[in-house]
């Protein structure tokens, strides 16, 4: 009986752990610019199609014209330069030294997704970004990169 739940303990901890392993190990692949944990750790068809459909909203606002005209630009802008190599280039340029310092709140929102909140800088202050890891068997995969509404808005002025 002991032994039984030795083994259940030590795998609800192993769950509880493993979004947060995963979120370390994509942050410092992210500093590291090391694209192969980027495709690893990133399910980059789900975050292109989840920033574009973002993108479109924001830009259809109260135009639906504007909406179905702008989503087919979104849409194969965001295919373009969403990828592995193009965020590597993007870190590369960027002054975020360590990522995980920008790390405001990380919980689980449901039992099978994970949310790690960006702050834009490393004392806090406005979110950067949220993003979501969601579980793919045993490993946790980011799949959504939801940019704030002020950063989305702003892109449609």
């Amino acid at each position: 009986m002991r032994k039984l739940l030795f083994i259940a303990c030590l795998g609800a901890l192993a769950y509880a752990a493993l979004p947060y392993w995963s979120a370390y190990t994509l942050a410092n692949g992210v500093k590291e610019g090391d694209q192969a944990v980027l495709e690893r750790q990133v399910d980059w068809d789900r975050v292109r199609d989840a920033l574009s459909d973002d993108l479109t909203a924001t830009m259809a606002g109260s135009d639906p014209l504007a909406g179905a005209l702008g989503g087919a630009m979104v849409e194969g802008m965001v295919d373009s330069f969403v990828n592995p190599a193009n965020a590597v280039e993007v870190i590369r340029q960027s002054d975020v030294n360590d990522p995980i310092n920008h790390v405001a709140w990380a919980f689980f929102t449901t039992p099978n997704e994970f949310k790690v909140t960006l702050s834009e800088s490393e004392t806090g202050g406005e979110t950067a970004a949220d993003l979501y890891f969601e579980r793919q068997g045993l490993q946790w995969q980011l799949v959504r990169i939801k940019l704030p509404d002020d950063v989305l808005s702003g892109l449609r002025s």
